[in-house]
């Protein structure tokens, strides 16, 4: 409202270097967007879209119409960076976490990057906190052979074994000696005695037998499909 823009993106600094599909653009002091370009790597300083596209009803409408009729298939490509010069953008700038998701590389090492307190406080209780849908349910079951340390654990697990820099969904059951270490487990896993886990992600309802050992790595974590036994 205060720029008069036709479009207007939230648009984020980098940090480090990001792999993938960025929208990278560049602007004026005030914020006006003087080229927009899509790159398959955003290094350190550059000014990447969050995906976040704020505009009036028609033009939401005639970006999508023109895409459209013109054979194009990508809202963001074929309705807005290709039709650049026929509106007013601006970007508005966040200051905050931010974390570039488009792969399960990527999507793993933001989930890590939850673990430090200082971006989850910022990201739950921040002046803009994130709200979830409530599952009731009883509070984790901490066991005496448990011992959990730099975890997130979601209520109605039963831990019997060791976590460690980990985030844990609702229902999960670690048994005794288990080993979880940098890793994403879903809902109602469980993960039997003696198992070693380490660098996984365990999508719903998988159950990793007594004694099985699996490891990926930091940069390619190993990921289990949905209600697989292994």
């Amino acid at each position: 409202q205060n720029t008069g823009a036709d479009i207007t993106l939230v648009s984020h600094t980098t940090e480090d270097e990001n792999t993938g599909s960025n929208v990278v653009i560049e602007t004026a002091e005030n914020g006006l967007i003087l080229d927009i370009t899509e790159k398959p790597v955003a290094y350190e300083g550059m000014k990447v879209s969050m995906g976040v596209y704020l505009m009036e009803k028609d033009a939401f409408v005639e970006c999508v119409r023109y895409a459209y009729e013109h054979g194009g298939q990508s809202f963001l490509l074929d309705g807005i960076i290709r039709r650049a010069a026929n509106y007013t953008m601006f970007a508005y700038a966040h200051d905050g976490y931010m974390a570039h998701v488009d792969s399960m590389s990527t999507y793993y090492r933001a989930n890590m990057e939850i673990l430090d307190p200082s971006v989850w406080e910022e990201l739950f209780m921040g002046e803009r906190p994130i709200y979830t849908k409530i599952k009731d349910g009883v509070p984790v079951q901490y066991k005496d052979t448990a011992k959990v340390e730099n975890s997130l654990i979601a209520n109605g697990c039963v831990i019997r074994g060791e976590v460690e820099n980990s985030i844990l969904f609702r229902g999960v059951t670690v048994g005794r000696g288990v080993k979880i270490r940098n890793s994403i487990i879903m809902q109602k896993c469980d993960i039997q005695n003696g198992a070693l886990v380490e660098n996984v992600i365990c999508d719903k309802n998988v159950v990793i037998t007594a004694d099985k050992w699996l490891k990926g790595a930091m940069e390619y974590p190993l990921v289990i499909c949905k209600n697989a036994t292994i």
